[in-house]
């Protein structure tokens, strides 16, 4: 991601992101942008949010959040605002399937976490700033299939605090 604004424009084939309720869709409904997160271990929902917490993202996860069992839309506060993103938890080898260079970054981990979200800059924010607590405080990696890029701590944090300063 270059800038949270400009990267959503470019992965959507835009020159400028101008009006998100204007946003291009696909043949089958919302254009959707993915990241991943490589994990030795799934944390819980307390766990997570003490690691969000700690980072000083503002950002509250579902109270009701358990990865081991949950996946679609996952509710979310940030910056004091509604959103979210989407969830779907899967074993490494299968995302690896679709995404080989990643393999190496992904290494013996056996959970991957996928954030999916469209072209809004709250939602990217979520998974951003969600992101960034596994990769600091449970050593996740962080791919983004898009660019096929693995970001450390240091380019998430550029990243969450772009996005949140057009909030």
């Amino acid at each position: 991601m270059l800038q949270c604004r400009e990267t959503m424009a470019q992965v959507l084939g835009l020159r400028e992101l101008v009006s998100f309720p204007a946003l291009p869709t696909n043949v089958e409904g919302t254009m959707s942008l993915e990241l991943y997160a490589f994990l030795e271990e799934l944390p819980d929902r307390n766990r997570w949010q003490a690691g969000i917490t700690r980072r000083g993202i503002d950002l509250q996860l579902d109270p009701d959040l358990d990865l081991t069992k949950d996946k679609g839309f996952s509710p979310c506060t940030v910056h004091g605002r509604s959103s979210g993103f989407e969830l779907y938890v899967m074993s490494t080898p299968d995302v690896l399937g679709d995404y080989p260079s990643a393999t190496s970054a992904a290494g013996t981990r056996p959970h991957a976490v996928c954030f999916r979200w469209g072209g809004d800059l709250a939602e990217a924010a979520c998974v951003l700033g969600a992101a960034l607590a596994l990769a600091t405080g449970f050593k996740a990696v962080v791919y983004d299939p898009a660019e096929d890029v693995v970001y450390d701590e240091v380019r998430l944090a550029e990243e969450l605090k772009a996005c949140e300063a057009e909030l």
